[in-house]
């Protein structure tokens, strides 16, 4: 709860060390741990998402204030390359709970305005 707290934070140095911890957290390869990292920061995006006003897709992208963002959706993609990669290092019940954390968070995409930015293209 205390990392997720960090992520919200307005300091951008704590942020990026909070995503380091979490970074060599995820790096020990441990199924529990990896599951703990990926619904930190699927809850943190996700609470994101639906506190903050979006501009409109007509409008573009607008990288500089969401850059932060961009970097924990980035993250999340690495935790995703390195769940396929090593699918087998992790138990059934783990590799659920990842999927189920990811289809939330795809999931506003579908359930919000479609004329907004939507999490579907930050990962993109």
């Amino acid at each position: 709860k205390c990392l997720r707290e960090c992520l919200k934070d307005t300091d951008q140095q704590l942020v990026d060390s909070t995503l380091r911890i979490l970074s060599l957290m995820f790096g020990t390869l441990s199924g529990t741990m990896a599951r703990e990292i990926h619904e930190i920061i699927v809850r943190h995006l996700i609470s994101w998402y639906e506190e903050s006003q979006h501009t409109a897709i007509e409008h573009g992208l607008k990288i500089i204030p969401v850059l932060p963002v961009i970097y924990q959706f980035r993250f999340l993609h690495h935790i995703h390359i390195q769940v396929s990669t090593h699918w087998i290092r992790y138990n059934e019940r783990v590799l659920e709970d990842i999927f189920d954390g990811c289809f939330t968070l795809l999931e506003l995409s579908y359930t919000s305005m479609s004329s907004s930015i939507t999490p579907i293209h930050y990962v993109s």
